[in-house]
C-alpha cells in the first residue's frame, strides 16, 4: 500500500513539474530605457504600432513557436503583454528623454505636423547551441517598418532591425528567450533613435 501511495505521489510531482509544458506558456516583456540620446525639441505624435498580419498569432497573442520545454511538443510560447504598447512607450520615453515633446495616439491625426507610424513586421525568438558546446544561446530578431511625417508630409519610410542574444548554461528556455527579446527591442531603439533625431532637427 505504501508503495502504491509513493508511486502516486511521485507521478503527481512529476506531472506538476512538466505541467507548464502541457499548455501554452506566456511571457511578459519589459523595456529598460537607454537614455543616451539628445538633440530634440519639436512635438511629435506617435501612433500605436501595428502588428503585421504575417506575425504568427494565437488567441490574440503573438506566438514565438514552440516553448522548447520538455513535454507536449505543440505547446506554444506566447507574449502575454501588448507589444504595441511596449514599443510605443519605449519610443516615447526615449524621445522625451532626448528633448522632444511627445503625444501618443491610437492613430496618427490627419492634422499632425510631425508623426511616426510603425509596423511590426517580424518578432523571432529561438535557442541555438553556443560555440563552447557547454552553453546555449537565446536569440531574437525584431523588424520594424517606420514611416516619418514632418511638416504634414511623409519624408521617409525605412526599416529597422534589432537583434538580441543571451548566453546561459542553466535556466528555463522561455526566461532566457525573454531576456534576448528585451535586448532586441533595445537594439531597435539604438538603431532607430539617431535616425529620428536627425530627421526632426
Amino acid at each position: 500500500m505504501k508503495k502504491i501511495i509513493s508511486s502516486v505521489i511521485f507521478c503527481y510531482i512529476a506531472f506538476s513539474f512538466c505541467g507548464c509544458a502541457l499548455t501554452d506558456y506566456k511571457i511578459n516583456l519589459s523595456y529598460k530605457k537607454i537614455g543616451e540620446f539628445s538633440g530634440g525639441s519639436c512635438e511629435i505624435h506617435i501612433a500605436k504600432p501595428v502588428i503585421d498580419k504575417t506575425v504568427p498569432m494565437k488567441d490574440n497573442f503573438i506566438s514565438l513557436g514552440r516553448t522548447l520545454l520538455a513535454g507536449n511538443p505543440n505547446a506554444q510560447l506566447l507574449i502575454g503583454n501588448d507589444v504595441s504598447d511596449l514599443l510605443s512607450d519605449a519610443l516615447s520615453n526615449e524621445l522625451k528623454d532626448a528633448g522632444f515633446k511627445i503625444v501618443q495616439t491610437q492613430t496618427l491625426p490627419k492634422d499632425a505636423l510631425n508623426g511616426i507610424e510603425i509596423l511590426i513586421t517580424n518578432i523571432f525568438s529561438g535557442i541555438e547551441m553556443a560555440a563552447t558546446m557547454t552553453s546555449n544561446k537565446a536569440i531574437s530578431v525584431i523588424n520594424l517598418k517606420v514611416k516619418a511625417v514632418k511638416n504634414g508630409k511623409v519624408i521617409k519610410t525605412f526599416f529597422i532591425e534589432g537583434k538580441g542574444d543571451h548566453l546561459y548554461s542553466f535556466g528555463m528556455p522561455p526566461k532566457m528567450r525573454t531576456i534576448a527579446l528585451e535586448k532586441g527591442f533595445q537594439e531597435c531603439m539604438k538603431n532607430l533613435l539617431p535616425q529620428l533625431i536627425t530627421l526632426y532637427k
